[in-house]
């Protein structure tokens, strides 16, 4: 994972996050993921028909719904770095020294969170800590757009957002990140718990919904670990 910060981009390593520990929306892990490989192996069709080789997806929904680890999770899966860029008091003039600076050698994720608490504004502006709607338009996917990149932006609120931003071309695949569907906690319930309890089931279906998939986790998680320590004392 690369952030830009102090005027470049700093390398972190992390291990891989297990596709598998993420629990999309009802049936959008597959799509998303085999959506992205053929992106990934299409540069030089891209590059015969003259069409710059960039991918861009939006993630919308409340907080907690799973937004930012899912695009961990696919690039741990597709092998691919993440360039997180917090635009939050950055300048055009920095954004455009960021966007720059992406290495164009092989695909990798842009990944700017929660784009609808930027600011952003059509005209251009003396505010420093604002970013003119132009100068991010033309970093997406203007002439300084960096190459052989997918593009994720996450949102709460995506009513919010600039026509222009979300147009196709800019965003070509949406998807909702909602509450947590049944199907989505009796995925995780699986994954935690693969023979649940009459007393665990019970504690499940007493949850009050709506719940997100941050919840969900956290609490199969205190299940789990409430067992193996019970187990641990009790042994």
């Amino acid at each position: 994972i690369s952030k830009y910060q102090w005027g470049g981009w700093h390398t972190y390593i992390k291990p891989k996050r297990p596709f598998d520990s993420v629990i999309f929306p009802d049936g959008s892990d597959r799509l998303l993921l085999e959506d992205m490989k053929a992106f990934v192996t299409q540069k030089d069709w891209y590059r015969k028909m003259g069409i710059p080789h960039r991918r861009g997806y939006l993630f919308h929904g409340p907080p907690g719904t799973g937004k930012s680890v899912s695009a961990e999770a696919l690039a741990g899966e597709l092998d691919l770095t993440i360039y997180s860029l917090n635009l939050a008091g950055m300048s055009d003039q920095g954004l455009e020294q960021a966007v720059g600076a992406v290495e164009n050698n092989k695909p990798a994720i842009l990944l700017i969170e929660d784009i609808d608490t930027v600011g952003t504004k059509r005209d251009a502006t003396i505010d420093k800590q604002k970013i003119s709607l132009g100068t991010l338009l033309n970093a997406l996917d203007g002439l300084m757009a960096a190459d052989s990149m997918i593009l994720i932006m996450t949102s709460n609120n995506p009513s919010v957002l600039d026509p222009a931003l979300i147009r196709k071309g800019r965003v070509d695949v949406s998807v909702e990140f909602g509450m947590a569907s049944e199907q989505q906690i009796n995925r995780a319930v699986t994954r935690f718990l693969p023979r649940p309890t009459l007393e665990q089931m019970r504690e499940v279906a007493s949850w009050q919904r709506p719940i997100t998939m941050a919840e969900v986790q956290e609490c199969l998680k205190k299940m789990t670990l409430d067992k193996v320590t019970n187990g641990l004392y009790s042994g």
